[in-house]
């Protein structure tokens, strides 16, 4: 399947792959006649591909880049018609240097030293000349361009008997190379040279004017390159794994079966919430905490100053891990204000730790854990040191700001009263529970409507998912409509605990209107008419979920007096 084109032929592009076609004559050279072997020029067009891939990172379409060399050489070959009378126009096109080997297509010339009298078939031999002594293949290029030309040396051997390099090119590191006696001749190994060993697998001839040397021996063991190598090889194979990691998630954009395994491996993914309370915090918030815990760290008033804060909200995530317990195992009503207490004994009143609060601690996201097990720890430590009741701000201390508005309601009753001359003669039965169901009802549903706002997202996603399978994928499709189903009964669960907590909640009202005599409920009536903002009308949480309302709207069901969790 032909890959889409997603990169754009720029200039440096196009002269890479006009440098890179020059390397393989078999493309474009027609002496002394053009090669027509169809594998062998697949071969070399894929050499290209490989080559401009590894250079520019990108996927190259080996039809879109024959297209452009046919483009690049036809430009050329228009220009090279009009250099004649215009040459200028040649010169100020833009790839005229890097296509302008193609002046030797139709010709057998060298491809440089033209100018300068260069001949690389007349080389003479030296296969008469004995050497006197070894030199290194540097000198020897070295003087090389300072003669422009080949001039016999009496320290080349015949080329017969010597191994070959190419110019430019190194083997495993040169070495240096011992000073043997004049009658003593130079030993030679012969290395392996990868360029060479293309040019023949290709049927390819070196370019004229490459200069041939030869490389002495050198018997000093190179015990760093050996131990090295490793190093190198697992080096390379990275590399070549990132490489191909990068080019198989571009492919993967245009292989439908790659999306599939994709969307396979994500729906395997499934998350098992239930029974856990999800607490959408971030993991390293608590990490100062763990660390006073793991050192033995002294206390100052910024370190006290930071415990307070983690402290006040670690007590919020307990509260709502003791709510969440405390409706899993429908303990009977009271149980929960122990587990409350028990944290705050333990934590601010400096009592022993009850058992309960490692269970509500286990109900928690897995999360803070470590931050609880730390805070233990530091209360434990450097109990008296601390005084985390005193140190808690009325405006982070949830219950001190509860009692705060219970007095300012409680003055503000009186002097209405004493306004209009009434005393009352009723007082509510149970004051504990009065005081403690609103709150209970009102965690509860914001609880609740949480967990259902988020497994109906999870669901949307999900269905989205589904919608981009391809339907011959059965087990990717059955695997999310399995998902689809375990998240549908989930939230019918969780509907079904918010209707049985609208339930207990109406009970609750019927319980105190019941013991109110008709004259108090007369005289409650016309009190809260007057104040438009305290009068509240009960709705169905059950009616709230099918409407898909605010729930803002959804929480004036409870006490508004209550104010929320200190996050």
């Amino acid at each position: 399947m032909s890959l889409t084109v997603r990169y754009h032929w720029t200039s440096p592009l196009r002269e890479a792959l006009a440098k890179s076609v020059e390397k393989r004559e078999k493309l474009w050279k027609k002496f002394p006649v053009v090669s027509h072997d169809v594998d062998l020029r697949a071969k070399l067009w894929a050499e290209v591909a490989e080559e401009l891939m590894e250079q520019f990172d990108v996927l190259i379409d080996t039809e879109d880049m024959k297209k452009t060399w046919k483009n690049l050489k036809d430009n050329y070959w228009r220009i090279i018609k009009a250099f004649d009378t215009e040459p200028e126009r040649a010169m100020r096109w833009k790839f005229y240097e890097a296509m302008r080997f193609m002046e030797r297509a139709n010709t057998d010339e060298p491809p440089s030293r033209r100018s300068h009298g260069f001949d690389p078939h007349n080389v003479p031999s030296s296969s008469s000349c004995k050497p006197q002594h070894p030199r290194t293949a540097e000198e020897l290029l070295d003087e090389t361009d300072i003669k422009n030309s080949y001039v016999q040396s009496p320290s080349q051997a015949t080329l017969r008997e010597m191994p070959l390099q190419l110019k430019g090119m190194s083997g495993n590191g040169r070495k240096r190379i011992r000073r043997r006696g004049p009658n003593k001749p130079p030993d030679f190994v012969q290395i392996s040279i990868p360029e060479l060993d293309r040019l023949i697998s290709t049927k390819q001839r070196p370019p004229f004017g490459t200069q041939i040397q030869s490389m002495p021996v050198d018997l000093t063991e190179d015990n760093l390159t050996f131990e090295m190598e490793p190093v190198w090889k697992q080096l390379e194979e990275e590399a070549k794994a990132k490489l191909k990691a990068e080019r198989a998630l571009r492919a993967a954009l245009n292989s439908q079966k790659q999306a599939a395994e994709w969307a396979r491996r994500i729906s395997q993914e499934d998350e098992n919430t239930e029974g856990k309370l999800g607490v959408a915090a971030d993991d390293n918030k608590f990490s100062d905490l763990i660390k006073i815990a793991q050192l033995n760290y002294k206390l100052d008033e910024e370190a006290q100053a930071m415990i307070m804060k983690k402290t006040t909200r670690l007590r919020g995530i307990y509260h709502q891990g003791a709510f969440a317990l405390f409706v899993k195992q429908g303990m009977p009503q009271g149980k929960l204000q122990k587990l409350l207490d028990a944290f705050d004994d333990f934590v601010y009143n400096k009592k022993p730790k009850d058992p309960i609060i490692l269970e509500v601690v286990e109900t928690c996201d897995p999360s803070v854990h470590d931050a609880f097990l730390a805070l233990f720890s530091i209360v434990e430590r450097y109990a008296g040191e601390l005084n985390l009741r005193y140190n808690v701000p009325e405006s982070d201390n949830r219950w001190a700001r509860m009692d705060k508005e219970s007095k300012i309601e409680v003055n503000t009753k009186e002097h209405k009263r004493a306004q209009h001359k009434r005393k009352a003669k009723y007082d509510l039965a149970e004051p504990d529970a009065a005081e403690h169901q609103p709150i209970v009802n009102r965690i509860a549903h914001d609880i609740l409507t949480k967990k259902i706002k988020e497994y109906t997202a999870t669901m949307t996603s999900t269905q989205d998912l589904l919608s981009t399978v391809d339907y011959n994928d059965h087990q990717t499709r059955r695997n999310l409509v399995e998902k689809l189903k375990r998240t549908q009964d989930v939230i019918e669960k969780i509907t079904k605990e918010q209707r049985e907590l609208d339930v207990q909640y109406r009970e609750f009202q019927c319980k105190q209107s019941a013991k109110i005599s008709k004259p108090q409920k007369r005289r409650m009536v016309s009190d809260t008419a007057r104040d438009s903002e305290e009068v509240t009308t009960p709705i169905a949480a059950t009616d709230l979920l099918e409407s898909k309302e605010a729930t803002s709207i959804v929480t004036e069901l409870f006490d508004n007096t209550v104010k929320n969790e200190p996050q």
